[in-house]
């Protein structure tokens, strides 16, 4: 049996609201404000600190809202992280395996 994997409230508002930013992660933020997303991560501009979702995730989420096509050079290392596939990154999403004619 796979495992289905369920979207956290983030990852459903990043997926389903336009314009959605989560809140700054660090703990020892002083402000907590929104973040802002720089083309591979949500990025907080009071401490610095950086989102970690993973490269189908995110992949996703700039095919959703039409950010680039999804396979740009990461901001910070200058590698292409998001290669992962739309069958694969909606087998995570949804439970699916590839291959499944599940509409």
């Amino acid at each position: 049996m796979e495992e289905v994997v369920e979207m956290s409230i983030v990852r459903n508002n990043l997926m389903t609201r336009e314009g959605y930013s989560p809140y700054c992660g660090d703990i020892n933020c002083r402000k907590m404000p929104r973040t802002r997303f720089d083309g591979g991560q949500f990025v907080c501009d009071s401490c610095g600190w950086r989102s970690e979702f993973p490269g189908y995730f995110i992949k996703g989420y700039k095919k959703k809202w039409g950010i680039g096509n999804g396979d740009e050079k990461c901001p910070e290392c200058g590698h292409i992280e998001y290669s992962e596939s739309e069958e694969e990154f909606e087998g995570r999403i949804y439970g699916r395996a590839v291959g499944d004619n599940v509409k």
